[in-house]
């Protein structure tokens, strides 16, 4: 009896070495059907799953389907450096479901998806990535607040400008006007 159901297997690959030789973990998830979905009640579907049980069965499917993962993963990882490993998810699922579907097409296994769930960086990387990106945005923090503090600085110190301005015209106004009456006064 074969399930027409989609069939999800999980498959966790550990120390994927990446291109600097960092260690990574990865959860992978793959949902298949055994035969193809759109001839559930087609006799084609019979022969995929005659060519599934007698030239393959459930056992070398798992056994066939982790080594192939974990071989293409390894393969593909060895390419990309740690800093880059998490953005490659969907570059990496789209080659991995259509290298699966062609590797597993002829025994009558249909690959529908193929997901990276989890990347997992190991611990101290991990911590020193998590301290690296608290202290940088520290360091933002230190430059928006002595930016602030240079602005206040800096309009305290027009507004004391401008008002030596205003008194120096004002005292100028004065002087002027005392020299008009003393003229004035010597008519």
């Amino acid at each position: 009896m074969v399930s027409k159901d989609t069939i999800r297997y999980r498959c966790p690959i550990t120390h994927i070495p990446t291109k600097d030789n960092v260690r990574v973990s990865m959860d992978i998830g793959i949902n298949f059907h055994i035969g193809r979905p759109e001839l559930m009640n087609h006799e084609d579907n019979d022969k995929d799953l005659k060519k599934f049980f007698y030239n393959f069965g459930p056992n070398r499917l798992e056994e066939l389907m982790s080594e192939s993962v974990d071989e293409e993963i390894r393969t593909f990882c060895k390419q990309i450096k740690v800093a880059k490993i998490r953005d490659i998810k969907t570059e990496l699922t789209a080659s991995m479901k259509q290298q699966l579907t062609e590797r597993f097409a002829p025994y009558g296994v249909y690959i529908e998806s193929f997901t990276i769930m989890n990347v997992i960086l190991p611990r101290d990387l991990r911590e020193y990535l998590m301290f690296t990106t608290n202290y940088d945005v520290y360091l933002q923090k230190q430059v928006k607040q002595q930016c602030n503090k240079m602005l206040i600085l800096n309009n305290n110190e027009n507004k004391k400008i401008l008002q030596l301005k205003r008194d120096n015209i004002q005292k100028l106004m004065t002087c002027q006007h005392d020299i008009d009456v003393e003229e004035i006064q010597l008519i």
